[in-house]
C-alpha cells in the first residue's frame, strides 16, 4: 500500500482497499476497515468474493514476485466485511446531514431506477447517502441483485451475501418492487415522467437491442457492443 501511484492502484477501475483499510485490519479494527471499503463500494462484500483481483491488483502488486507472494487484497476485504455483515449494524443517514424535515424540496424529488442489479444498487445506495428521500428501483424479475443472483454460482457468490448488501441500501429507505420492467405496454420512460419521476437511472445491463429500440444513435450502441464483456452498460436517463 502507499500513494495511489502503485501498481495495485493503476490495475483498477477504482480502489477501494486502500492504505486507510489495511490500517484498521492491522489494528484488528473489522468494522473501521468494513466503513471504509463500503464508503467507497456499496457491493464491498461482493467484490472481495468475485472480483478477478489476480488480473486487477493482485496482479499488479510490487510483490508479486517475491517468495511471500502479493498481498490477498480480495481475500482481506472479504474478511473484513464478512466480520462486518456477522455485527449486524444497520446502514444510517450520514449525521452531517440536515434532518429530513430540513433537507431542501429537491432532495424530494422521485428518482426511479431501472434493474436491480448491481448498478442500480450502488446508484440508489450513493443518492440516499446524499440524502434523497424518494428513491424506487424498478425490476422485472422476482428477485434482485441482477447477474449476480443469476449468472454467478452460489458457492461463489451466496445469495444471502446479495440480500445483505442489498438491506444495507433499503436501511436507507429505498424501495425495490419486483415484476415491473420496462416494455412497452408496461412501464415505459413516459409514464414515469407524468407520474412526477424526476431522475431515471437505466441500470439493465448489456443489452444493445433495448437501447437500439429507444432510438439512441448508433454511436451509443456500439460503445455498448465494444463495452468490456460482463461489464453494465448504463445511463443516467435524465433527459430522455
Amino acid at each position: 500500500m502507499g500513494n495511489g501511484t502503485e501498481k495495485c492502484f493503476r490495475k483498477v477501475p477504482y480502489f477501494a482497499f486502500g492504505d486507510v483499510a489495511a490500517v484498521f485490519l492491522s489494528l484488528q479494527n473489522y468494522y473501521g476497515a468494513a466503513k471504509v471499503i463500503f464508503s467507497d463500494n456499496p457491493l464491498g462484500l461482493t467484490c472481495g468474493m468475485v472480483c478477478p483481483t489476480s488480473d486487477l491488483c493482485v496482479g499488479g502488486c510490487n510483490l508479486y514476485a517475491t517468495e511471500e507472494g502479493p498481498i490477498n487484497i480480495g481475500g482481506l476485504q472479504q474478511f473484513a466485511t464478512e466480520v462486518f455483515r456477522a455485527m449486524n449494524v444497520p446502514q444510517i443517514r450520514s449525521p452531517s446531514l440536515p434532518s429530513p424535515e430540513e433537507m431542501p424540496e429537491a432532495y424530494r424529488a422521485k428518482i426511479a431506477l431501472i434493474g436491480a442489479g448491481p448498478a442500480s444498487i450502488s446508484c440508489a445506495t450513493f443518492l440516499a447517502r446524499l440524502g434523497y428521500m424518494d428513491i424506487t428501483i424498478f425490476e422485472k424479475e422476482t428477485y434482485v441483485g441482477g447477474l449476480s443472483s443469476s449468472e454467478i454460482p452460489q458457492f461463489r457468490l451466496p445469495y444471502d451475501v446479495v440480500h445483505f448488501e442489498t438491506e444495507l441500501m433499503k436501511d436507507l429507505g429505498v424501495k425495490i418492487i419486483c415484476g415491473t420492467g420496462l416494455s412497452v405496454g408496461g412501464l415505459t420512460l413516459n409514464a414515469l415522467k407524468e407520474d412526477d419521476y424526476k431522475a431515471i437511472f437505466i441500470g439493465i445491463g448489456r443489452n444493445s437491442s433495448f437501447f437500439s429500440l429507444l432510438g439512441f444513435t448508433e454511436s451509443i450502441v456500439y460503445m455498448i457492443n465494444a463495452a468490456i464483456n460482463g461489464l453494465c452498460f448504463d445511463v443516467l436517463a435524465r433527459d430522455l
